[in-house]
This record gives C-alpha cells, structure tokens and sequence, in this order.
C-alpha cells in the first residue's frame, strides 16, 4: 500500500470499489487534495483513476485540447492542516486547476450531541443558572454567558469559540442537555477527536457521568469544498437543478445572486443535501466573512474564473439511528454505506434513460464527489447499514380507515348507479381492482416497507 510522507504526516492511499469507479484514501478534515473528472491526486505524484468525463471536449474545448491552467494557479497556496493536526499533505499543483476541482477542505462543519439528565441533576444547576441570566459566569474551569435560548433549551451556556451548551427546562418536554459545536469550533481539529472533546465538555463542566446514559448526535454536517472554475459550478448547479437530479428528497430550493443560480437545496427534515458557491455566500452583504474562509482554506484568493462549491450533508437523529449512528467514532466506521447511501441512491446526478431498462448512468460530475465522500478513512470500515425495528405501524387504525373510505365509496357508488342498493365490501374491492396500476403498487409499497422497517426510506 503507498504512503506519501510529508513532515510528520502520514498519508496511507488504497482503492476503494463503488459502482465500478476507483477513489482514493482521501483523510477526513484533509485540505490540498487534487480531485480530476478522470483521477484524483494526494500529493504530485500518487493517482487513482476514477470515472471519465464525459463532456469535458463539449463543455471547455481548452480542457480537451490540453491547454495550460498555468494562469488559475499563480498566487495560491495549496495544502492545510491534516487529518492528524500536523503538517499537510504536500500538493503544489496549483497549475492543475482548470483539470479539474481542488479539495481545498473535507470534513465535520457543525455537530451537535445530546445527553440524559436526571430531574435532580437539572435541578441544581438551574438554582443557580436561571438567576444567573445575561451574566458571565466561571465554573469548573470554564467561562461562559448564561442567555436565553428557545422553547426546549431556554438556558445557553455560551463558552465562546462557537460551543454552547443547553439546559432543558424543569418539566418540560425535553429532558435532554444538547452541546453544538459550530463551523468555528470543529474546523481544524481531527475528526477522531470530536466525541472525546465534547464529551469531555459535558463531564468536566456539568460534572456528568456519561457512562450508562444515552448519548446521542442530534445533529451532524458533512461538508466538501471543492475549488472549480466558475463554468464548471455553474454547470453544476444546474444539473442539480434540472432533470439531470435523481433524488429522494421530495423537497428542493434554489439560492440565487440576481439571475445568477448559486445553489440548491434538497429535502427537509433527517436528511437535507445543499451545494452552493461559499465564495458568494462569504462575500455576501449578511456574510461579509470571505477572509475567513481564505485563511480557513488555506489560500490567498480564490483564482480569477474560479469559485469554491460546498457539498453539504445535513443529518439528524432520525436517520443517523436508522443506521445505528449515535456517535462520529460510529459515523466514521459506517461512512462508506452511510455516505455510499446518500451520494448513489438518495441524490445524484445521471444522464437519460438509457436501454431496455431505462438505466441512468451516474455522471461524472457527480462521481467525482461520490469519491471524496465515500473514499478516505471509511476505506475498509464496516458499520452504517440499516439497522431493521419491530414495525411501529397501528393496523388496527389503518383498518378503520380503509373501512371508512371503503363504506364512502360504496355510498357513492350506489347513488351515482342510483339503484339504491347496498354494496357489499367485495364488490367495492371488485370495483377498485381493475384501477389499479400494478408495477406502481408494487413499487409504493415496496417503498413503505423499507421506511416501515428502518424508519426512513
């Protein structure tokens, strides 16, 4: 297996099989990663061949005849912090940008856990938290402002760096301490750490004993920011946007500059997928952070005719638990069918129906991002597959219900036949059969199955 060095660093590469395509060990919270339509590169020289291009000569002639990016690459300093914290990964190729996207981040972009707490344990704390409200305060080691927060958390202990920790109320509806880490907090630190640092937070500053409770991520963004000319992100923009998108998400939004698509979302609730320009939203009048971001990318500018695109997955509690997910260390393990899920089956971007049996192929804007998701340190992991319940579904009330609207229709049948008899249940049945589409019923309750079974689709 090779290994490119680079200072204290290590960099182990191996392939990983995904619906054919090769992709390479890319580490989590890695910067400097060089990702082509055809290869991705760690470093000058370690390739791995992935998916083709397949419209590289129709979209930029330039790039199908080979010309140079020399000029994208001046001024830019590539690589970053590592996935260990310490000197990263060498990759000087700032001349390769119109080949293809740059991995300028990979990683963790907000998390939140929660945790158990006894009506007891809520009780002394709040004694003295609740008349403590707009106050800085010092306690165990760690300073923070008690402030008002929302209906399920009203206290915030804000210890500044973008962590904060909530306190249920008293009887209310939740019993459950949640800590959030945001973009400011998780960026920079090894992804491996993340459960250690915040559990450590909840022991050291509410004195809790985490062992036997149930602690849980609430909350967790996976996020990937690729640098690409801004013809290639306007393309891909609109792709997702069209009928180019094959997803489950049932609902989708576009974010526009003007005219200009800068993005989509896609679904709600559990799962929510976004990719969007950061270069437009950081340099936007609400934002006004782009120098942030620069520093946090590890850049000097961002290259004329370029922009950076985030990739983001969004996920909550429902779907992580779907697939046996309390933890990152868990998330971690189970990435390639976790995220091997959400980047083939739950959206991606395919070309037309296509043969016999209409297969969409998956195209190679697309896999590019399958690979950065699913490769790196999952390669090899098990975990993250669909963990199966007892159905929660009440057949005693679906009964009722399908007898309720049975017992309509054979009312309306009868009155719009206008004989005034009284049908029986088979000939409502009788009435329906001929109505129903079967390769339909077969596919919606094909899909009812699975979400009666895991919880999500």
């Amino acid at each position: 297996m090779p290994v490119v060095k680079s200072g204290s660093s290590v960099v182990r590469l191996c392939s990983l099989s995904w619906r054919g395509a090769n992709s390479a060990y890319v580490p989590f919270g890695v910067k400097g990663v060089f990702v082509s339509n055809n290869s991705m590169h760690l470093g000058d020289s370690q390739s791995v061949t992935g998916s083709r291009d397949r419209a590289t000569a129709r979209r930029d002639p330039a790039r199908a005849g080979g010309a140079s990016a020399q000029g994208h690459g001046g001024g830019v300093r590539t690589g970053g912090r590592g996935g260990d914290g310490g000197t990263p990964v060498s990759n000087t190729r700032g001349s390769n940008f119109a080949c293809g996207s740059k991995v300028l981040y990979r990683g963790i972009d907000w998390l939140e856990k929660t945790v158990k707490i006894t009506v007891a344990e809520l009780t002394e704390w709040l004694s003295w938290v609740a008349p403590a409200m707009g106050t800085e305060c010092w306690h165990n080691g760690y300073s923070f402002l008690v402030a008002k927060a929302g209906y399920l958390h009203p206290y915030a202990l804000r210890l500044g760096g973008g962590l904060t920790v909530y306190l249920p109320e008293i009887g209310g509806k939740s019993d459950r301490v949640r800590i959030m880490a945001t973009s400011d907090w998780c960026a920079g630190r090894d992804v491996s750490t993340l459960d250690v640092e915040l559990d450590g937070v909840l022991v050291r500053l509410l004195g809790l004993d985490l062992g036997g409770r149930d602690v849980a991520i609430s909350r967790v963004d996976a996020c990937v920011d690729l640098l690409m000319t801004e013809g290639e992100a306007a393309e891909f923009f609109q792709l997702g946007w069209s009928g180019a998108a094959v997803t489950r998400g049932r609902d989708r939004s576009a974010r526009r500059s003007g005219s200009r698509l800068t993005g989509l979302t896609v679904g709600r609730g559990d799962v929510v997928q976004r990719q969007y320009d950061k270069v437009a939203e950081a340099s936007s009048r609400k934002a006004r952070d782009l120098d942030h971001w620069l520093k946090r990318w590890d850049i000097e500018a961002v290259p004329e005719g370029c922009t950076v695109v985030r990739v983001e997955w969004q996920l909550r509690r429902k779907f992580l638990r779907s697939r046996g997910v309390s933890s990152v260390a868990e998330l971690v393990a189970g990435a390639a069918n976790v995220f091997g899920y959400l980047c083939g089956e739950w959206f991606r971007l395919a070309g037309p129906a296509l043969g016999r049996f209409h297969k969409r192929e998956t195209l190679s804007e697309w896999a590019a991002v399958q690979a950065v998701f699913v490769s790196g340190a999952w390669s090899g992991a098990v975990g993250g597959e669909k963990v199966p319940r007892r159905p929660s579904v009440d057949l005693a009330a679906l009964s009722a219900q399908v007898l309720g609207v049975m017992s309509s229709m054979a009312a309306g049948i009868s009155l719009t036949d206008d004989d005034g008899v009284v049908l029986e249940l088979r000939d409502v049945i009788a009435y329906l059969l001929p109505k129903v589409d079967r390769d339909k019923w077969r596919r919606v309750v094909g899909e009812r199955m699975v979400a009666q079974r895991y919880g999500v689709a």
